[in-house]
């Protein structure tokens, strides 16, 4: 049996199983959300400033890799102004 950290195997084997208890809120003006995603057995927290640095992490814990999609969306809406 492995052994589980933030449910990431410490050896090569992909988990069948993930649990975190994850919280989400806004900050601001309710503008941003941010998100925290807790480990049920070890209390670990892990604060993301995004829900898709959140969404990130989770993909790799899962052993997939980042959403590149994702990433340049990200990328795209960050060189874009504001509506005025």
């Amino acid at each position: 049996m492995a052994t589980y950290y933030l449910g990431k195997a410490m050896a090569e084997e992909q988990p069948a199983y993930l649990s975190y208890l994850v919280r989400l809120w806004r900050e601001g003006k309710g503008e941003v959300w941010r998100a925290s995603a807790q480990h049920p057995h070890t209390g670990e927290r892990i604060g993301f400033a995004s829900l898709e640095d959140l969404f990130d992490y989770l993909r790799r814990e899962m052993g997939a890799a980042p959403d590149a999609d994702a990433d340049a969306k990200r990328a795209e809406c960050e060189t874009q102004e504001p509506p005025s």
